[in-house]
């Protein structure tokens, strides 16, 4: 009963929301493919770990009239914000080793603009987020029923790996590619569930606030490249550094790394106040990560994967749900009332093919003028003029009972056969 249960949930849960999954899953193939076509790019620096952030600020001081930033993108790029010695702003791909533009900035492609769009709003704005939100709650709950009758239909979570029986195609794969999928997909709905509550505010925001801790040799001043703080931080860590605007003492270098951010005297390099990102923040930047697959070509390349596997999961599911229903034939109707019959006709089945075969045999027995009975396996009871009793059913996935023969087993065992049949 409760192995039905879930089945119906699974199937009413992707009936009612299959043409925004498909949606979503489309736009999720496309937008996964943009961070791998990013990491390919010729603008990584290989041991970010071993370059110091006081390295690259030395580097750029020899190369450009001003620094305005420094910047680590999502894929370990390192980005210069400058004023060249010509006097003109500019924003680039840096080699952190040398100081020199190696590369201008990815420009978003259209595709990607529009299936972003698509993907979070499906156009319609506040509207869209809110449908796209839900759409994601009811997909972790289709990974959940389906992990559920997986692991039923296996006999066990320990055998939740155990071969498949390969009963037909699209049920084969169908589960075979749900074990390796669903837990993929399960932190790609989590992720985007947490995302959309964010997005309406439903986390508190924790702003970051700087308690300045002004100190008396705030007049000493040495070189930037000699801040201890800029010393002992790679780039590994850096997210951005952010230069001060003017000369005034009170203007600071704001150095924001992966769980915090640092205010540093501009002139005596001194720490003025270090504060961690509060949990939401971190939780925050961690579900983009895992949503999206930005700056990780491994990950991407998991989610492209996923979404098409959502994909073939609501084709093959469906295919699956129409062939039962094809097969499903009613129970024929009987001439015979079940005290008078001598024939009976028990029937266990799962995906229905068993019903055709039943209804041969009620047919010919029925042409051959005998007083036949035909029913599921779960409604037995004591029929009192039985002669002959024909079971016709087999096992479902790994030798489990069809949902409508559960219960025989033990309703014989009730009511045992009182006559010779």
């Amino acid at each position: 009963m409760v192995f039905s249960i879930w089945r119906f949930s699974h199937l009413a849960l992707a009936i009612s929301s299959f043409i925004f999954i498909f949606i979503a899953s489309v736009t999720g193939i496309i937008l996964s493919v943009e961070p791998m076509s990013e990491q390919v790019k010729p603008y990584s620096v290989d041991n970010l770990e071993k370059i110091s952030l006081a390295k690259t600020i030395s580097t750029l001081k020899n190369e450009y009239d001003e620094i305005i930033s420094i910047e680590k993108d999502h894929n370990n790029f390192i980005i210069g914000s400058v004023i060249t010695k010509t006097g003109s702003s500019e924003r680039f791909y840096i080699n952190p080793n040398t100081g020199k533009k190696i590369g201008s900035l990815i420009e978003k492609a259209p595709i990607y603009k529009f299936a972003t769009n698509l993907h979070r709003s499906l156009f319609l704005k506040t509207t869209g987020r809110i449908i796209i939100g839900i759409v994601s709650f009811l997909l972790l709950l289709i990974a959940v029923t389906g992990l559920l009758l997986i692991i039923k239909r296996q006999g066990g979570i320990t055998k939740i790996f155990s071969k498949v029986v390969n009963e037909d195609f699209y049920q084969y794969y169908h589960v075979t590619l749900g074990r390796f999928s669903l837990l993929p997909i399960i932190i790609i709905t989590i992720t985007g569930v947490y995302l959309s509550l964010e997005t309406f505010s439903f986390f508190p925001k924790e702003e970051i606030t700087h308690q300045i801790k002004l100190v008396d040799d705030n007049n000493t001043k040495i070189k930037t490249t000699e801040f201890e703080v800029f010393r002992n931080t790679p780039l590994k860590k850096l997210k951005i550094l952010e230069f001060p605007f003017s000369k005034d003492d009170q203007d600071y270098f704001y150095l924001k790394l992966k769980d915090r951010e640092i205010v540093v005297h501009q002139y005596s390099g001194i720490v003025l106040s270090n504060v961690q990102y509060p949990f939401f923040a971190l939780a925050s930047s961690l579900s983009l990560f895992l949503h999206t697959g930005r700056g990780s070509f491994f990950w991407s390349l998991v989610l492209l994967l996923s979404s098409a596997s959502i994909l073939f999961f609501i084709f093959s599911g469906f295919a699956m749900t129409f062939q039962r229903r094809k097969n499903n034939k009613p129970i024929p109707i009987n001439i015979f009332d079940k005290t008078i019959a001598e024939y009976v006709i028990l029937v266990g089945s799962e995906t229905g093919n068993t019903y055709q075969l039943a209804k041969l045999l009620f047919d010919a027995l029925n042409k051959a003028q005998k007083k036949v009975f035909i029913t599921d396996l779960n409604q037995y009871i004591s029929f009192k003029n039985l002669k002959h009793l024909f079971v016709l059913t087999s096992t479902y996935g790994k030798g489990d009972a069809p949902t409508n023969a559960k219960t025989f087993l033990q309703k014989l065992n009730a009511i045992p056969l009182s006559q010779k049949v």
